[in-house]
């Protein structure tokens, strides 16, 4: 079911919690008003001056209480995700640049190896529906400030630093809850994602990961004991084994389904087929 903005604004944000009347109004003509131009880099042109000073009000509650102005929202994601039969919850990290807005970068982090450019980091981890094609919700948020870097710290220290940047990737998938066992829950991550921590965290709440592997690791056969080093008998290495599953090339005309990819400098024309085990089709999912 298709709903206008209005409706929608009311369905996601009505009974927000800790807001006045006043502000609670103005959170569902400020949603509306969005979800009309969900495209648009900032409010409508359409809100008279008046209006658009108490949408920053409303801004600048939510920047102090952001889990509060997303919790109706969050509680409707995960019910729409309780009914559906498998969900994937992709995590991704946006980085927005302030440095052009002296007013306000100076108190945001480095968003650059360099210290000039200026701005913050918000993790956003949306649900979606892959066998209706339909997007659930935003069921988790988080905005990171990233600090600059001490002198001569080492990279022990950095690793015991508190809130690191790396921990959004944990936290996000700790957000998300435990999967039911009836369900089929995955989270899918970029390169920032492929340690140890964000899959252990899937795993512990029963949940399944497709992370973007950057790391590469020995392929460790199942009959050897984890506390065991692997011999190095010159065993194939993961992302080895991982490219040689999530290529599925053909030279013959592509059947239906089949996404064709064009020539480049490194690779001829080919087609990847959608039974590949890396792709996000329901035959091969271990669910």
């Amino acid at each position: 079911m298709i709903l206008d903005a209005r409706d929608w604004a009311m369905s996601e944000f009505q009974g927000t919690p800790g807001l006045e009347k006043r502000l609670h109004d103005r959170l569902l003509r400020t949603a509306a008003g969005l979800a009309d131009r969900p495209t648009a880099a900032s409010l409508p042109p359409r809100f008279r001056w008046n209006e658009l000073k108490a949408a920053y009000r409303l801004i600048d509650r939510a920047a102090k209480r952001p889990d509060d102005l997303q919790f109706v929202h969050r509680a409707r994601t995960r019910e729409r995700m309780a009914a559906a039969r498998t969900v994937l919850v992709l995590h991704d990290t946006t980085t927005l640049s302030y440095t052009d807005h002296p007013a306000v970068a100076d108190p945001l982090g480095p968003i650059t190896a360099s210290d000039e450019a200026r701005g913050f980091l918000r993790h956003n981890s949306l649900a979606i529906d892959p066998d209706g094609c339909e997007r659930l919700g935003l069921i988790h948020q988080q905005t990171f400030c990233r600090e600059a870097k001490p002198d001569g710290e080492t990279p022990s220290q950095r690793y015991q630093r508190a809130g690191r940047e790396s921990d959004i990737g944990i936290n996000g998938a700790t957000a998300v809850g435990r999967m039911p066992d009836d369900a089929c829950w995955v989270h899918v991550g970029d390169r920032g994602a492929d340690f140890f921590g964000p899959m252990a965290t899937c795993r512990s709440t029963n949940s399944h990961f497709l992370i973007l592997l950057v790391q590469d690791r020995v392929v460790r056969s199942p009959s050897e004991s984890p506390d065991e080093s692997p011999p190095d008998d010159g065993r194939p290495s993961l992302i080895e084994q991982a490219r040689a599953v999530l290529v599925t090339a053909t030279t013959s005309a592509p059947a239906r389904g089949v996404r064709r990819w064009p020539a480049s400098h490194l690779r001829p024309r080919r087609w990847l087929a959608p039974r590949s085990r890396f792709g996000l089709t329901r035959k091969d999912w271990s669910c």
